[in-house]
């Protein structure tokens, strides 16, 4: 059986986290984890991921962990491409239209729900500055987001994300342009360029 010190190492060493089967590898049972939950040393995030709540600081990858179908969107997304000064007060995050998200109020997640073929659409993987990766809609699609409904964001924010966005050398302009046809957003979103431009 794992030392209470090992397992503080343990969770230093993984960012506070640990699932069940790097439980069960180092000799923790489920009996054992399920006393660490009682007496407060772990906190189960999810059916198989536990934290350690005075290590573990990324709420990005707390969301995820909690709510795995759920895609961060819009102003949480546009955070964590960096191009928007300071983190949101709610986490956004979009889900399958069918999702029951009765439990995301209470841990301050903003939802909303995309039929499933606009749902899948540009979804990628983004580095926390914790450096953890979790799932955002591209910044193309993200910009799209922004000003569509039911979403609109204020046009100060929009034009920085979109001036910001252009001085990017990765940006994908003819990506950005097909998912401003497939959102409906075209002419908005080619409004916003020309004026940067």
């Amino acid at each position: 059986m794992l030392t209470a010190n090992q397992l503080k190492i343990f969770l230093e060493m993984h960012h506070g986290m640990i699932t069940i089967q790097q439980a069960l590898g180092i000799g923790i049972n489920y009996k054992a984890l399920n006393r660490l939950v009682f007496n407060r040393k772990l906190e189960r995030v999810n059916q198989s991921v536990y934290i350690d709540p005075l290590i573990f600081k990324d709420a990005f990858v707390l969301a995820q962990l909690r709510f795995p179908k759920g895609i961060f969107c819009c102003k949480t997304a546009l955070y964590l491409y960096d191009m928007l000064q300071k983190a949101p007060d709610k986490l956004e995050m979009t889900f399958p239209h069918n999702y029951n998200a009765e439990k995301l109020a209470s841990f301050h997640i903003h939802a909303y729900r995309q039929v499933n073929a606009l749902y899948t659409l540009g979804i990628n993987s983004v580095k926390t500055s914790s450096g953890n990766l979790v799932y955002a809609y591209n910044i193309e699609r993200t910009l799209c987001d922004i000003i569509r409904p039911p979403h609109i964001a204020q046009v100060e924010l929009v034009a920085y994300s979109v001036q910001k966005y252009i001085k990017q050398r990765n940006n994908n302009i003819k990506l950005l342009m097909y998912y401003a046809k497939v959102l409906h957003v075209q002419e908005k979103i080619r409004t916003f360029m020309e004026a940067m431009l």
